[in-house]
């Protein structure tokens, strides 16, 4: 896409309103880039640009192939000969991504913003990788919310937005965010798997089921969106089409595969438990909340007897992570403590 971009690019201001991939250099394009380049303008600059769009066009054919190796082995050769060009080092890093190489889509996406600090594009593939990693998260919502300040009709701006609050636990800001990236591409398959993980940890058990199930009509062979499929179904006491729709993804996955020996185990489970008619064994689909570091601080507020500022750090720990047991309980026997006993019961 972003290749796609480099080159639609290229030809807008020769035809403006149209969109489309040349096969040779536009001549209209690089005359542009030479007379914006106050200094270093001249019949060098010029054929440095023109050189770039056969290479392009190569490296998205090799990308659309599935030939990610080679685009990145031709897309380094050409950051040798163009080490300036904030698309390269995008493009890399989009490359890397795919192969899921994601310390060095990392290095790519910041030397392109070295270049070129508020480059929309790589701001929000930057912000993505961090919430995927798990790092950097206040940066990454900077970040992300700055991409969408530059091009507000990007929905893969709302989607890393949206994915950046659910890695903060901010499950309804999430939901809120992807559901705008739906808007601007209702068939963005990973927005709609992603909107049903947000559904679920909110408790709106419907709402994911039909997230799950718009991904899967949209990708039919979507193994992810099939195993949360089911055990949505499972959390709405559904269990016997939660049990079939097991036992049709176990026969479609590679015996081998990790996620086969899940769901083979979790249909033998459920099958089980229905048999003997007990609770269905449902996974504990953690919540993405970092409270770690704010019940810590919780405790150590108790421990100096700050209880106000310890209660309001419990509260927000519930808040972010409705299921965890230990700030519900911690602020109950806070609360038992100071001889609140309705308040410690409720708790």
């Amino acid at each position: 896409k972003m290749i796609k971009m480099f080159m639609d690019k290229s030809v807008a201001s020769a035809k403006k309103g149209k969109t489309q991939i040349v096969s040779g250099p536009p001549i209209t394009f690089v005359e542009q880039q030479v007379k914006d380049m106050q200094g270093l303008g001249g019949r060098k600059i010029e054929a440095e640009w023109e050189g770039l769009f056969p290479a392009m066009n190569e490296i998205q054919r090799l990308f659309d192939s599935g030939n990610i190796p080679e685009a990145i082995r031709k897309l380094i050769h050409l950051m040798k000969d163009h080490p300036n060009v904030v698309q390269i080092h995008s493009i890399l890093g989009q490359c890397y991504t795919e192969q899921g190489r994601f310390d060095d889509a990392i290095h790519s996406f910041k030397m392109a913003l070295t270049l070129r600090p508020n480059d929309p594009e790589s701001l929000s593939n930057l912000a993505y990788l961090y919430s995927v990693k798990g790092i950097n998260i206040d940066a990454a919502l900077k970040m992300a919310k700055k991409s969408i300040e530059f091009e507000p009709n990007k929905p893969e701006f709302h989607h890393t937005l949206g994915w950046v609050f659910f890695k903060l636990g901010e499950v309804e800001k999430s939901i809120e965010e992807i559901k705008k990236a739906l808007l601007l591409k209702p068939n963005y398959i990973l927005a709609r798997y992603n909107l049903g993980l947000a559904y679920y940890l909110s408790g709106s058990f419907e709402l994911a089921l039909d997230s799950f199930e718009q991904a899967i009509s949209l990708r039919p062979d979507f193994s992810k969106a099939l195993l949360f499929r089911a055990i949505t179904l499972a959390r709405l006491k559904k269990a016997p089409q939660a049990i079939l729709a097991l036992a049709d993804l176990k026969a479609k996955l590679p015996e081998k595969e990790v996620l086969s020996k899940v769901v083979g185990e979790l249909y033998q489970r459920l099958k089980l438990a229905t048999e003997r008619q007990t609770d269905l064994p449902l996974p504990n689909i953690r919540h993405p909340a970092p409270i770690a570091k704010l019940l810590k601080k919780a405790r150590d507020y108790r421990q100096n007897g700050l209880v106000n500022r310890a209660k309001d750090l419990y509260l927000e720990c519930q808040r972010l992570s409705p299921e965890a047991f230990e700030p519900w309980y911690e602020l109950g026997e806070m609360y038992s403590q100071a001889g609140l006993n309705l308040p410690a019961q409720r708790t």
